[in-house]
């Protein structure tokens, strides 16, 4: 295996470019860069979410298990995507990791009661966590969609990032009914 870091401060990038994996320099401002930005930052989220993880109780820790899996193979997939984002003449994202997402989210749903409201966030630290992780996911896609609009992606990738924040939403009701079965939702403002 080579190595992909072998020095951190290069100094190329002080006029505000940045290399791709292909080479190619961009501006730090460029969609693409940005884009790369946002999955990588979700990618750190995510990191913060597994450590929060730790503090659930023992008698959870078949929840825990199935969440710390789940946000491991995100977090390998999410250096796909991201690889895919810089080097835009490979695909990563296949259909199979979409599927991943979308089991996830079968599974663990069918055992949700529905909602008849929005959920407010904060049950507890990990389920705050998931929350924040959902829209961490939701601003990488939209930074995704549009360098998409000037520069086709592939549909997987859209896709995958698309359901991954549904699925941290799974993940934070999940982990919000550790504490609880009541879920906070919210109040209508009835004019009163």
């Amino acid at each position: 295996m080579t190595q992909r870091l072998t020095r951190i401060t290069t100094k190329k990038g002080d006029a505000g470019e940045t290399s791709i994996a292909t080479g190619e320099r961009l501006s730090k401002a460029s969609l693409r860069v940005e884009a790369i930005g946002d999955v990588d930052e979700l990618n750190a989220v995510l990191g913060l979410l597994k450590v929060s993880l730790g503090s659930i109780d023992h008698r959870h820790s078949e929840v825990r298990e199935q969440v710390e899996h789940f946000c491991i193979e995100v977090q390998n997939e999410l250096f796909n995507l991201g690889g895919e984002l810089a080097s835009p003449q490979n695909t990563f994202v296949t259909a199979k990791s979409v599927q991943f997402v979308e089991d996830f989210i079968e599974f663990h749903n069918a055992n949700l009661p529905p909602l008849r409201e929005f959920v407010i966030p904060g049950q507890n630290w990990s389920s705050a966590q998931a929350h924040h992780a959902r829209c961490v996911a939701r601003r990488a896609e939209r930074s995704v969609v549009g360098l998409h609009q000037e520069d086709r992606l592939s549909s997987n990738l859209l896709a995958y990032l698309n359901r991954l924040s549904d699925a941290l939403f799974v993940v934070a009701r999940l982990l919000g009914r550790i504490n609880s079965l009541n879920e906070p939702q919210w109040q209508r403002n009835t004019g009163n």
